[in-house]
This record gives structure tokens, sequence and C-alpha cells, in this order.
């Protein structure tokens, strides 16, 4: 999205010691270890002189028609952008309030507002996002057709990582738990790559406003139904 709108993009590093320890350094209250990370990033970026750092504040992750209609975030992860501008001096934050049910138009409108300062047109941003679009739906599929790759040949017993994305499949956060896996001679794969929305969980669980919830309910549903699947949840 920020590439196609002309920006040069900086991303900070994997999480590592030296992100943990600034994120410990930053935060003004206890937090659970994702929050204090952020934190970690946050003033990372801030020191390496970044001119704006992209902090949206992801409401519904959910789109209409799906099975949800409601899929929220951690009230903690909402709130990052507006905390960290407390707890570290100095930034210059760009805000969007991310809400996917409500359609492209309110996405591009929260956009427009929260680059007001940097000129860009509502039509760029139409464009910009038509192009991000289409390189997410390609990541996805990809990824959907490595699981179907891993499921075609898979060994007697296989362990499906489970749990919050920005925990389980980051190297920095999950300890490196699939390389420890792969040195016993164990695959392990990410419950991305597992065809959650053929696990149907609307039935017993109606009241799972959490996204990731739903996400780690079928997930853990697909891997009932799969003898030779086994999960590891991270928490």
């Amino acid at each position: 999205l920020f590439d196609a709108l002309g920006f040069d993009v900086e991303v900070s590093p994997k999480t590592n010691r030296q992100i943990v320890d600034l994120g410990l350094e930053s935060v003004l209250s206890e937090a659970c270890f994702p929050v204090k990370v952020a934190h970690g990033h946050i003033r990372y970026l801030r020191d390496s002189g970044v001119d704006a750092i992209l902090l949206p504040s992801f409401i519904n992750l959910n789109r209409k028609g799906e099975e949800f209609s409601r899929g929220v975030a951690c009230p903690h992860t909402q709130t990052i952008p507006y905390v960290s501008r407390v707890a570290i001096d100095g930034l210059k934050t760009i805000v969007p309030v991310v809400d996917m049910s409500r359609g492209r138009d309110y996405l591009i409108s929260e956009l427009k507002k929260s680059l007001r300062s940097f000129g860009i047109s509502r039509g760029a941003i139409t464009r910009a996002i038509e192009v991000a679009e289409k390189a997410q739906t390609e990541f996805e599929n990809t990824v959907k057709e490595k699981g179907k790759e891993v499921f075609s040949s898979l060994p007697e017993k296989a362990i499906v990582i489970v749990g919050r994305a920005y925990n389980s499949f980051e190297k920095g956060m999950n300890l490196r738990l699939p390389e420890k896996l792969a040195t016993l001679g164990v695959l392990s794969i990410p419950m991305d790559m597992l065809p959650l929305n053929t696990a149907e969980i609307k039935t017993l669980w109606p009241n799972m406003y959490w996204r990731s919830g739903q996400r780690i309910l079928s997930a853990a549903r697909f891997i009932a139904q799969h003898p030779n699947l086994y999960p590891i949840y991270i928490g």
C-alpha cells in the first residue's frame, strides 16, 4: 500500500533481544509480552529517524459475508497506537482505524484522514489499495497452496503451531520452536496453512467475537478431524 503511494518504507527488524529490551524500557505499566515487544519495535523505528510510523488501530478484522460479523482484536493491541504515544516521546504516527466490516470506502476515508499531512489524494489511495489487496490475495493463495503441497505428503505425525499470528509465527516470539522440532525430526506447520474456512464453528461458539479465537477454534476443529495432526498452542 505505502510502496504504491510512493513512500520509502522501512520496517523494524525481526524481534531480537534489542527489540525486547527497548520494549521493556518503554512500557508504562505491566502488559503482556506482545505489547512490550510492540513498544520495542516502535521505539526502534523512532530511534532510526523515520518520518512517521504506521500504527493502525485494528477494531474489526472480519469482512461482510464471513461466518462471524465481528472479529475484533485484543483491546491491548487496539490501543497500542494511543498508549505508545504517551509512553514514547517524539512519535509521529499514522493511525487509521481499521474496521473491515465497513467496507473499502470507509478504509479509504480513514487512510485519507490519517495521511492528510502528506497531501495524498483519495484517488491515489484507492489505486494503492487495489495494488495492496492484489498482493495480499496472492500471498494468502501462496500460503494455502503450500499447505496443500504439505498435506499431500504428510508423514505419520505432524505438529500444527496454533496461536495468534504475532506470537506463533515469528521466530523471536515463538523462540524458534519450529526449528527445534525440526532438529528432532518432527514436521511442524503454521495453522495459517490449514483450510480454516472449511471448519464451521459458529453453531457451537456463536458468541466468539475475537478474530484470533475464531481462527484458533477453526484450526482445533480441523486438527481434531485429522488423526495424524497434533497441535502445539502458543499462548
